[in-house]
């Protein structure tokens, strides 16, 4: 027993020794982790030969962002680890982007704390079909660009898109929040676990569809000729000067509250919590339900 007390003590001992040179090692250096890091970043630039149609992203933790190219070229700018590179190429009328197959005994050895980055830009002029799927990395469609349709999937990685859409726009996230900014689309679909959604100065010519666990989901300035359909467990819902054919709204125990641009035909119940909406009889139909949460509903015109 007592060599065993022993034992426990060197070790508690050994422990703390440790930690105290890892502590001071990273004061050292201010605590940035990249300029410990023991692996070389690269930028890696490719020029796609080949025509397509349709792009493919399949990566693990890098960022990805498709932008506008100024000189109407395709061009793939990755900043990345120098020991695994991306693959850039044309298969079968599509731009393949895949994030590099590493050995599971390099991620044993070394250290990295930086970002990787992946540009890809395309002309404006063209219009592509979009599949991109990240665990961690955040996923990113700027302005001036339109795509025939785009499924995005991420695990926490975080999606903002402030292209066209004009066919159906799926995007799947866990925890990963989601943004809609300032364009067109025709059809949304989008289902988070935690991730919080928000679309903001948006119209759509179809309808959307909202679906989330405990993210929030807030519209500001949406506009959709179709119908808007959310469901959340404990997300609250919020809207501002917004509107739609008809609105179909559930939540748990979620909060709803905020204003439309037209008159509706309200329905809404709510099992424990407080209700305050204007009494309609013309319009669309405004049908909200709700356990426990508060519903609230303005009209401003």
């Amino acid at each position: 027993m007592k060599k065993m007390k022993i034992w426990l003590i060197v070790a508690a001992i050994l422990c703390a020794v440790g930690l105290g040179v890892v502590t001071v090692s990273f004061a050292a250096v201010g605590f940035d982790f990249q300029k410990i890091d023991t692996v070389n970043e690269v930028t890696g630039v490719y020029y796609p030969d080949g025509e397509f149609d349709t792009v493919l992203a399949a990566l693990d933790t890098a960022d990805i962002k498709f932008l506008p190219s100024e000189d109407g070229s395709v061009k793939v700018i990755c900043y990345e680890r120098g020991d695994v590179r991306h693959s850039v190429s044309v298969h079968d009328g599509r731009l393949v982007i895949r994030a590099p197959n590493e050995p599971w005994y390099k991620q044993l050895f070394g250290f990295y704390f930086g970002r990787e980055v992946i540009t890809v830009y395309l002309p404006e002029y063209m219009m592509y079909t979009l599949t991109a799927e990240s665990d961690t990395g955040d996923v990113t469609l700027g302005k001036s660009l339109t795509f025939s349709s785009a499924k995005i999937e991420t695990d926490t990685g975080d999606v903002t898109i402030s292209s066209a859409i004009k066919g159906v726009l799926t995007i799947e996230s866990d925890t990963g929040d989601v943004a809609l900014k300032n364009n067109t689309f025709d059809v949304i679909d989008i289902k988070t676990d935690t991730g919080d959604v928000e679309l903001s100065s948006v119209n759509i010519s179809g309808s959307i569809g909202i679906s989330t666990d405990t993210g929030d989901v807030e519209l500001d300035n949406t506009l959709v000729t179709g119908d808007i359909n959310i469901e959340t467990d404990t997300g609250d819902v919020s809207f501002e000067r917004i509107d739609a054919a008809n609105l179909y709204i559930v939540t748990d125990t979620g909060d709803v509250e905020g204003s439309l641009l037209s008159d509706k035909i309200f329905d809404v119940r709510s099992g424990t919590g407080d209700e305050s909406v204007p009494t309609g009889m013309v319009g669309g139909l405004c049908k909200i339900r709700t356990d426990t949460g508060d519903i609230e509903i303005d009209i401003v015109k």
